[in-house]
């Protein structure tokens, strides 16, 4: 995907490489991160790039095999149309070499693809191709590990979770009257719950607020829910929030 993948800025990503515990691990990175340009610092992508081409090359066998089953791909029978499938489907590491370049947007990436290398692959003739195959669009969910992304292609980012962010706001409201000197029992009759479900359900006054604004973002982990918090809860401490959902 060397010189292919670009960014939201227009920004080229660039392969490299970094070892760790001895395994040796592939990346695209934005030219400003290797610039390292003074009103850039901190921004930037640094994607994995094993993760990246597997989920790519399944996007692109699936726009195919769509494509042809929609008649994006000209055939003439339903034997061509068979054949097609299966060669679309039997496209291994090479189905990257079909990808002419890719932009990330705001939660997309834009994919289009070189007619040539597609006829070549597919055996048919370019202008079998309608202009309509030749770009599409996949979400993307994105997860930062430190200055690491991970993208996987086809799932839309978390949408913001009314119920979790309305839960949190009431945890706030609770944990502000057991500091004006109310007790639970007091606040659960108050509240007309339980003072078992007001004990699950005060932690959530204690989130970080890197997490908070995530959650208000719509940016949090899809399965970070009001149930999975009551029933997994988190540590009080902020960095250990933040290694626990990481490998969320």
């Amino acid at each position: 995907m060397a010189g292919k993948l670009y960014d939201e800025t227009g920004g080229r990503l660039t392969p490299s490489h970094a070892s760790k515990s001895g395994k040796r691990y592939r990346y695209c990175i934005s030219q400003r991160l290797l610039a390292r340009a003074a009103n850039d610092a901190g921004t930037g992508w640094r994607l994995l790039a094993e993760q990246l081409e597997r989920d790519l090359g399944r996007a692109v066998r699936k726009h195919l095999m769509g494509s042809v089953e929609g008649g994006g791909i000209a055939t003439t029978d339903a034997g061509s149309i068979v054949s097609l499938c299966s060669r679309t489907a039997a496209l291994g590491t090479e189905v990257l070499e079909l990808i002419a370049s890719l932009q990330l947007g705001d939660g997309t990436i834009t994919i289009k693809l070189a007619p040539v290398e597609m006829a070549k692959a597919l055996r048919i003739d370019p202008k079998s191709i309608a202009s309509n195959v030749l770009s599409f669009e996949r979400p993307f969910a994105q997860r930062r590990r430190g200055v690491e992304s991970r993208l996987t292609i086809g799932v839309a980012k978390a949408a913001r979770d009314d119920i979790l962010t309305a839960n949190i706001a009431r945890a706030e409201q609770w944990r502000s009257a057991l500091y004006n000197g109310d007790d639970l029992k007091t606040i659960a009759t108050r509240e007309g719950i339980t003072v078992k479900y007001l004990g699950e359900m005060l932690p959530f006054a204690f989130l970080s607020p890197k997490l908070v604004r995530a959650i208000l973002d719509g940016r949090q982990p899809s399965v970070l829910t009001t149930n999975w918090l009551r029933r997994h809860g988190l540590p009080l401490s902020w960095a250990e929030q933040d290694r626990i959902l990481a490998q969320l």
